[in-house]
């Protein structure tokens, strides 16, 4: 075995390496030789404005996959239950790859966490605190419709 340091990526930092010759027949002489190479990254970035650059990345993946008005019904149906795909298609009346790409979104957002029983794809909310930011959004939205509503009667009541 021969212990080697690399990366492939300049902005991760590499953990040692081991590199060796497999041999599937130790008894005898073997047939065929596979090198196996295995490669392992710290997920330590190392400079702190990639850091910051990463937060607001997914800061703006986690919002852009919330900002699509059916994959709010999908986070909000789903609540703090598990459903399989064949419960959700259903109830969107949409088609499933439709809602597939919906739920892929998603869940590569972090939001969802996906499950395999058999042949049943289930999702869940992966985070709790999703619906509390949604609750915050949704405090946010009543402020502004308070705000301009107050305006409205404000207009009405100065015209008449």
């Amino acid at each position: 075995m021969v212990g080697l340091k690399y990366s492939i990526r300049p902005d991760i930092e590499a953990l040692p390496v081991m590199v060796g010759i497999y041999t599937p027949n130790a008894g005898g002489i073997p047939e065929t030789h596979r090198i196996i190479a295995i490669c392992i990254y710290s997920s330590r970035i190392l400079e702190p404005d990639k850091m910051t650059r990463s937060a607001t990345n997914w800061r703006a993946k986690i919002l852009s996959a919330l900002s699509d008005p059916t994959r709010l019904e999908i986070v909000e149906f789903l609540g703090d239950e598990e459903r399989c795909v064949c419960e959700i298609v259903p109830a969107f009346g949409r088609a499933q790859s439709t809602i597939s790409k919906h739920l892929a979104i998603l869940h590569g957002a972090g939001i969802l966490e996906r499950r395999i029983d058999g042949k049943m794809t289930l999702y869940r909310i992966k985070n709790p605190r999703i619906i509390d930011l949604l609750r915050e959004v949704d405090a946010i939205a009543l402020d502004e419709i308070t705000e301009l509503k107050k305006a409205e009667e404000a207009l009405l009541s100065s015209a008449g």
